[in-house]
């Protein structure tokens, strides 16, 4: 027992930062943060900023969204030799209706697979 009440680690720690703006006359928000800005060596600021995601949601109607962005992390850790992809992009519809949500998403990791992920929410 005394090995796990004697060990001391570090809590984990990501610090983000961004923004969101949705545009006065169109229904178009986009998104853009930057991530993991205290990893990596505090002078080189030119990877601090280059651990970005940016976003779209365009609503084609009150009750659907379109969605699209990229994750730039992702993208150069699994980007292999210089093959040009979407790996890091994402596509995704929102369908709302009265006080449920439905989330269908599309995640290019690259060679490693493309995974769906589907949300459904009830909000209260």
């Amino acid at each position: 027992m005394d090995n796990y009440t004697q060990a001391e680690q570090k809590i984990p720690l990501s610090l983000d930062a961004g923004f969101s703006k949705t545009l006065e006359h169109l229904p178009l928000t986009f998104s853009f943060m930057l991530s993991q800005m205290n990893r990596g060596n505090d002078s080189n600021y030119i990877e601090m900023v280059d651990r970005w995601k940016a976003g779209f949601e365009f609503n084609v109607h009150p009750a659907v969204s379109l969605r699209a962005g990229l994750n730039r992390t992702v993208q150069k850790s699994l980007k292999i030799g210089n093959k040009n992809s979407f790996t890091g992009a994402t596509f995704g519809l929102g369908i709302n209706y009265k006080h449920f949500r439905v989330d269908l998403s599309y995640w290019n990791w690259g060679d490693i697979g493309s995974p769906m992920q589907f949300g459904f929410n009830y909000m209260f």
